[in-house]
């Protein structure tokens, strides 16, 4: 259940602060906010309770989980919900924007699946394929943030000045419209690729896209050591299994 609620903070938290901050009262954005807030309340009151692997030996020991879990987590996880609780209390732009950090998050859905992983015991193969879903993820998710972040600068411009908006003409244009052109702005930037059809105008816009395409380089060198790492442990299994056969032929 708590994935469900991280996977809801990182990828959709975001997606509501940057294109619905007109519509920041709606009972519904209002209603998820107070489930979750409840809901990773509780999450923290069960990590001073939760065993966790410490040089692959698993930890019980009460005073020693309190630690741990003061010492790493419990920070970020309490300051993310004070600012639940204070953008429930209090609907202002300042305030609003700070629902973003809710993206720090994104860390504890990292350590789910690293103890999910630690859980199962995988074989190499399926631990290799565990490391590509999480790059494939961790892909998908950055280029969200970058397209979120790319529309909430144009639309916090004043008025007088001219954005990729509407240069574009997307001023009026739907929700899932200006969503698409972001994105489409995102992944074009990521890959390098960059037709220029939709391209930074103001000052703003163009600082932030310097910042996204050194996001996205580091995000491609983690793409590139993380795919060697699995094609390493999938050749090391194949490798494996034929001596094994080998063995047996010779026996």
């Amino acid at each position: 259940m708590i994935l469900i609620f991280v996977i809801y903070d990182s990828f959709v938290k975001p997606f509501e602060v940057c294109f619905y901050s007109d519509e920041r009262r709606d009972p519904y954005m209002q209603a998820s906010a107070i489930v979750s807030s409840i809901v990773f309340s509780f999450d923290i009151i069960f990590n001073f309770r939760t065993a966790f692997y410490k040089k692959g030996v698993l930890v019980t020991d009460s005073k020693a989980i309190i630690k741990n879990y003061w010492e790493n987590n419990f920070k970020w996880d309490i300051i993310v919900l004070i600012t639940d609780f204070l953008t429930l209390a209090i609907i202002e732009d300042g305030i609003w924007h700070l629902k973003l950090l809710s993206i720090i998050r994104f860390k504890k859905l990292l350590d789910l699946m690293v103890r999910t992983e630690d859980f199962l015991n995988l074989s190499r193969a399926a631990s290799a394929g565990l490391k590509l879903f999480k790059l494939w993820g961790t892909i998908v998710l950055v280029a969200h943030w970058i397209a979120c972040f790319f529309y909430m600068i144009a639309f916090l411009q004043p008025e007088d000045v001219i954005t990729w908006l509407e240069k574009k003409e997307l001023n009026e244009a739907s929700i899932p419209e200006r969503y698409i052109a972001a994105i489409y702005w995102s992944i074009l930037t990521m890959t390098t690729v960059g037709y220029g059809d939709i391209a930074p105008v103001s000052i703003y816009e163009r600082l932030y896209a310097v910042l996204a395409m050194i996001m996205a380089s580091a995000v491609f060198g983690y793409s590139m050591n993380t795919v060697a790492t699995v094609i390493k442990e999938i050749s090391y299994e194949k490798d494996q299994r034929k001596f094994a056969l080998l063995r047996d032929l010779e026996c």
